[in-house]
């Protein structure tokens, strides 16, 4: 079925109750008809929407039956639509589970490689990131910090010059890039500590210190999960 502007509002719209938490997992969502009337839009159009969100797994829809609200798990997490909405609002304590979860398991590990790796160039990259970050602070610009944040870390992935790793590196970002949006101070004035936790591991990479890069690095993500999370998840300890 041909997406048009009106269907692709109108996913925009329920996709946003999803993630919200309007709709909760495994909960029946009301019938087109219905969805029809509230949004006061053609049962063709939410047909479409209905068959867009189920094909980025967060809605499953069975044959003259209601659809149901997918569990989170089963959700495309590499769309760049399902991503970009669910960064509009704070995240489930679960989904926070989630990602920093992969931030442990990944970036700790890609620091590491990094310091071993790193050509002048990937020196100059990662520190033009942090350089931007630290504009952004004194400049008091949320997103200019946001930018320069997301430019760091995707050049320390490339600076680990491993090919599977860069492989899954639009995967890495945008993980990453939702973490951010859940675990960043919305004054920026309050994100020198962030700033010097960033430029430490900068400074590990550059000393080839990789055992110190790793550190560094996981230190990071950790004082970025407890600022949402009341107390370390199990995973914390078995993630070395």
């Amino acid at each position: 079925m041909k997406t048009t502007p009106v269907s692709k509002a109108l996913t925009e719209e329920i996709a946003y109750l999803i993630v919200s938490g309007h709709y909760g997992s495994d909960e029946q969502i009301p019938g087109e008809n219905e969805i029809a009337r509230h949004f006061d839009k053609s049962r063709t159009s939410v047909r479409s929407a209905l068959q867009s969100l189920a094909s980025k797994g967060m809605i499953i829809i069975q044959a003259k039956k209601r659809s149901t609200i997918a569990p989170v798990e089963q959700w495309n997490w590499l769309d760049s639509d399902v991503l970009r909405w669910t960064s509009q609002v704070k995240s489930s304590d679960k989904v926070l589970r989630h990602l920093i979860a992969t931030r442990l398991i990944f970036e700790p590990n890609i620091a590491g490689l990094a310091a071993l790796n790193a050509t002048g160039k990937d020196l100059a990259d990662i520190e033009a990131g942090y350089e931007i970050m630290r504009d952004a602070k004194a400049e008091m610009n949320r997103e200019k910090f946001n930018q320069g944040d997301i430019q760091f870390h995707n050049a320390i992935i490339h600076a680990s010059h491993n090919p599977f790793l860069l492989a899954l590196g639009n995967m890495l970002a945008a993980t990453m890039e939702l973490s951010f949006a859940n675990t960043l101070e919305d004054d920026v004035s309050l994100s020198g500590p962030a700033l010097q936790e960033h430029w430490e591991v900068l400074d590990a990479i550059r000393m080839r210190d990789a055992i110190s890069a790793r550190s560094r690095m996981r230190d990071m993500v950790l004082a970025s999960m407890r600022k949402v999370l009341p107390e370390d998840p199990d995973f914390v300890s078995l993630i070395r």
